[in-house]
């Protein structure tokens, strides 16, 4: 079946972000918006496709304004803007009905992102420097691709095991 979305979001700052800039304490200069994103999708699944396989398969594309991001020092802050897209892939083989034989399952990420708009206030020690321009960059902490790949086995109704490879 054909699936696909479009949504709009809002994420207030964490509980960390609050609590590193000790929101609780007067005058904390916390000065956060809240992140706004568009979210895109569109993909395919089907479940029990030739009698053994299920899958997902989508595209994605997300637009992020104000994203909250911990600068040096730990200091939150609304970054600016941010475009992130990729592809997401979810499946699991059933090799046979028998419940003594483990399904495997594969799943994998690729993720491109950029920086579309942002001023970074660099870290400086005995010299003075003025905010970078970072748009263009990749957003750090963003893998490029990301597997997962395992084996579950159910003996029993009630009961089952994973085990999984991750790779980023």
């Amino acid at each position: 079946s054909l699936f696909g979305g479009v949504h709009k979001g809002y994420t207030s700052p964490s509980s960390g972000a609050l609590k590193v800039t000790n929101f609780a304490l007067q005058d904390s200069g916390l000065d956060l918006k809240a992140e706004e994103s568009w979210n895109k999708e569109i993909g395919l699944r089907s479940e029990n496709l030739f009698s053994m396989l299920n899958f997902e398969f989508s595209f994605f594309h997300v637009d992020i304004n104000n994203l909250v991001a911990a600068g040096r020092g730990s200091v939150f802050k609304n970054l600016g803007s941010v475009t992130m897209m990729g592809t997401e892939l979810s499946s699991t083989l059933k090799i046979s009905n028998n419940p003594l034989i483990p399904s495997l399952n594969i799943s994998h990420t690729f993720l491109r992102t950029e920086v579309t708009s942002a001023d970074l206030k660099p870290y400086y020690f005995m010299t003075e420097r003025y905010d970078e321009d970072i748009s263009g960059n990749r957003l750090p902490y963003a893998p490029t691709n990301t597997l997962v790949a395992g084996i579950s086995w159910n003996p029993i109704k009630s009961l089952s095991f994973r085990v999984d490879f991750k790779n980023v």
